[in-house]
């Protein structure tokens, strides 16, 4: 069994990046020059084997905040006596799936839902309070619209929203209150963006997954990237790095990072299958930090850090080191969750486990993931279906 270190976001500090463990509760740091993992400790409120907690981590005034990639309250630690404060009430469902958060330049965090209808919340970090913002959108849109991890940025007090491979962008001015809306040409469905200035966007393109250099003020669109064939790869490119003329896009359902120069239209593919494997259930990166003129590319699938320098976009890997005590925790709790999955019936068929064949035919064999006498499921029926559609992939 693999180590299993895998996290969405982090906050790095003195070359260590707090951050929380994708596959359990544990707040973890990782020392980016000697590769160290430390666990400081468990999330409050959580069961040991709970994963997928946070989607963003935020530091403001030596705490920490964890936004909650499915729930409703935030977890926050202190930075100072290095303890955790008292978890901070969101006003959403427990189950309520949240897309990401950004600090205006007031210190507040706005977290925005991935279905714009539950509400988008304002939490004040300095009364350690959340509440509903009251904004509503101007724009009638559907009720299964949603909002992407990559479909948010902030720039001068202004708020971006993609819609998810639509052709409608919203707009929030933290200062005001207010939402405005913006239809950009028909031809264009972003399913991800960023921008540095709120004037100027990079997006990839549904369904033709091309990317964009769009200029919201000039109405102008550009074509920075070759055409990519959307019947090979759904998300090929999922975020995207810019620094000067030249971005750096980072893939989803690709092995590569690509390179390209918008003045002389040149493009260089990095392939970085050798440092990582491809799973299409998850984004390989969904965030990244710079520090100190690198950027740190979070992994989903790797066994260590992507490093990639600002100025010769060198890419180098940075393994993790765990001691045998923490390694043997996390195989055990790995253990625990897979057994947990499977006991409550949420066990899916992207997701990747490294039991064998038959751990989890004992699990299925062994216990009953159904206590409801009345409710018959075809389980067999539903492996043979999954099986087939993964070896049909590969």
């Amino acid at each position: 069994m693999k180590n299993k270190i895998n996290f969405y976001d982090g906050f790095i500090q003195d070359d260590v990046i707090w951050f929380s463990s994708l596959n359990h509760n544990a707040l973890m740091t990782l020392d980016i020059k000697s590769g160290k993992i430390d666990a400081v400790g468990r999330f409050p409120g959580c069961k040991n084997y709970q994963k997928n907690l946070h989607i963003r981590v935020i530091e403001e005034k030596r705490c920490l905040y964890f936004v909650p990639r499915n729930g409703n309250f935030v977890h926050v630690f202190n930075l100072e006596n290095m303890t955790f404060e008292e978890n901070i009430l969101l006003p959403y469902s427990d189950d309520t799936c949240i897309a990401n958060a950004v600090m205006d330049k007031l210190g507040r965090i706005w977290i925005i839902p991935a279905y714009i209808r539950d509400g988008i919340v304002v939490l004040d970090t300095n009364r350690k309070c959340a509440e509903k913002s009251g904004i509503s959108e101007p724009l009638q849109i559907s009720s299964n619209a949603f909002v992407g991890p990559n479909c948010v940025c902030y720039n001068s007090g202004i708020i971006s929203i993609c819609i998810f491979k639509s052709n409608v962008v919203f707009y929030i001015d933290t200062i005001e209150y207010e939402m405005s809306a913006e239809k950009i040409d028909e031809e264009y469905k972003p399913y991800s963006f960023i921008s540095d200035n709120g004037i100027t966007y990079i997006f990839s393109n549904y369904p033709d997954n091309r990317i964009i250099f769009w200029n919201k003020n000039d109405k102008t669109y550009i074509d920075i990237s070759d055409k990519l064939d959307p019947n090979n790869e759904m998300y090929p490119y999922w975020n995207y790095i810019r620094k000067d003329n030249k971005f750096m896009c980072i893939p989803c359902d690709r092995d590569d990072l690509l390179v390209t120069d918008m003045l002389e239209k040149k493009e260089k593919h990095i392939p970085i299958n050798e440092f990582v494997k491809k799973n299409s259930s998850n984004p390989m990166y969904s965030f990244y930090k710079e520090y100190k003129g690198c950027f740190y590319l979070f992994p989903s699938g790797a066994d260590g850090l992507l490093i990639i320098d600002g100025n010769e976009w060198s890419i180098r890997t940075l393994d993790y080191v765990i001691n045998d005590e923490l390694q043997t925790q996390i195989q055990a709790e790995c253990k625990d969750n897979f057994k947990n999955e499977m006991l409550s019936g949420i066990v899916s068929e992207n997701v990747e486990y490294d039991e064998t064949l038959g751990d989890f035919l004992d699990f299925v064999t062994q216990n009953s993931t159904n206590q409801d006498a009345g409710e018959k499921t075809d389980y067999g029926n539903k492996i043979y279906k999954n099986v087939k559609k993964y070896f049909s992939k590969n």
